[in-house]
């Protein structure tokens, strides 16, 4: 009895056990909606699945029998069909065609800050353009060019240019230089090509030192020089000009006009020895090494030189010449600024354009007169400004120096070129190491180098 009634208490135990082995049984062994299912997803790349989705379970109404399940397929995303690649287009590149440099288009003339100027056809002598131009100034080292020309018809060959001088401690003069030493023997032709390319005041020195000790008469040989400038000067047409030294720089009563540079520029461009010395760019000479200082020859198509020039009471001067579609241009601008690089290329541009005959004004029309030279015909000339009158001195007549020099024929091209062959800017700190000062005074020289 005790037994049963034990039994019977346990009895309901057993059956919750077997209720739940039951249960467990069947959530294994018979797959139903109970079990998670895997539900494979494409992706990019067919054939394989990266995630899994669980199903929510959800609860039978009684009596439903469990339904049997569906089997699932995986879904396999269709094969890409390869696209064909296409190939980039061929593009045909139009060859870039440089146009040969020349003169811009200038229509009219242009608005310049030098205060002085003037515009000469060079081939005639023909004035294009003017601004007060018979107005003296101090002229710096465009003076060279009057010293040039006056050594030239002292020594007028080559030959008589291999002669040579020495260098003594007062040539040193100026910032603007060839370093040359006191006691050095140096040829005049060295003399001269250092004077119109360096601008180097100690070759006008020496040279008129040396010019000036061949010259009759008593006195000091480079005041004998300068008066013979004077007498060259003259004899060409520059009465608005005087000289006191053979290199330029400052001092009262030193002064010339853009006309008579001009002029000066004119005879320049007759003297076929001097333009070549004037467009040597970069050589090397008896140990001395020559970098132009007029940054025109470097900028302007078509450019043949001629002579910058800069001091405190000059400002910025320069003579120019340019030579495009046959034709020869002569700009002179004094008292400029910095901006003289625009004035003359502009200058330049408006005198090749009246030339061409695409100026606004016809060429016809333009009546400024003439420079003074052989076979110019003389026209009306724009009204002169006084100028300074110098204290009258007594002026020397020219003369050749007189040792007598052999009469060579003239220069001709097949005469061997005096000037050495230019050599090529490797190295732009090199050079500037190699001219120390020199080069300091030419890049003040060529200031504002590139316009636009």
């Amino acid at each position: 009895m005790i037994f049963r009634t034990k039994f019977s208490r346990l009895l309901p135990t057993f059956a919750s056990l077997a209720v739940v082995i039951t249960l467990c049984m069947y959530l294994v062994i018979w797959p139903g909606p109970a079990a998670a299912q895997s539900v494979p997803l494409p992706t990019d790349t067919p054939g394989r699945f990266t995630r899994t989705t669980q199903p929510t379970q959800k609860s039978l109404p009684a009596g439903a029998t469990t339904p049997t399940p569906t089997p699932i397929s995986p879904v396999v995303a269709p094969a890409r069909t390869p696209t064909a690649t296409l190939a980039a287009p061929t593009i045909k590149l139009t060859p870039t065609v440089t146009p040969t440099p020349g003169p811009k288009i200038v229509t009219q003339p242009p608005t310049i800050r030098g205060l002085t100027a003037i515009v000469v056809d060079a081939d005639t002598g023909r004035i294009l353009y003017t601004k007060d131009s018979h107005v003296s100034h101090a002229q710096a080292s465009t003076t060279k060019i009057i010293t040039a020309l006056t050594i030239l018809k002292l020594y007028p060959t080559w030959q008589a240019l291999q002669a040579t001088t020495t260098v003594v401690q007062d040539d040193l003069v100026g910032e603007a230089n060839m370093n040359l030493r006191a006691g050095e023997r140096v040829r005049l032709s060295t003399l001269l090509l250092g004077l119109m390319t360096n601008s180097a005041n100690e070759a006008g020195m020496a040279l008129a030192r040396y010019a000036g000790q061949n010259l009759p008469g008593p006195g000091n040989p480079v005041d004998k020089f300068v008066a013979a400038m004077n007498a060259y000067a003259a004899s060409i047409g520059m009465y608005e000009s005087h000289f006191l030294n053979p290199h330029g720089l400052d001092q009262p009563g030193h002064y010339s006009s853009a006309y008579d540079l001009a002029l000066s520029g004119w005879h320049a461009l007759q003297n076929p020895l001097l333009m070549q010395l004037a467009q040597t760019k970069v050589t090397s000479v008896d140990g001395h090494d020559f970098y132009n200082a007029n940054s025109f020859l470097f900028r302007y198509p078509g450019a043949t030189g001629l002579k910058p020039g800069w001091t405190d009471d000059a400002g910025r001067v320069l003579v120019a010449t340019a030579r495009n579609n046959g034709r020869n241009v002569l700009v002179v601008v004094m008292k400029s600024t910095l901006e003289i690089s625009r004035d003359v290329d502009q200058l330049m541009d408006y005198g090749f354009t009246l030339l061409s005959g695409q100026a606004q004004i016809p060429l016809q029309s333009v009546r400024l007169g003439s420079l003074a030279i052989p076979g110019a015909a003389q026209g009306p000339v724009a009204t002169a400004t006084p100028v300074p009158t110098p204290t009258a001195q007594p002026t020397p007549t020219l003369v050749i120096a007189p040792t007598p020099q052999p009469t060579l024929p003239p220069l001709a091209t097949a005469t061997p070129t005096p000037v050495p062959p230019l050599r090529q800017i490797v190295n732009v700190q090199v050079l500037a190491n190699q001219m120390r000062s020199q080069l300091h005074y030419t890049l003040r020289l060529a200031a504002n180098l590139i316009v636009q």
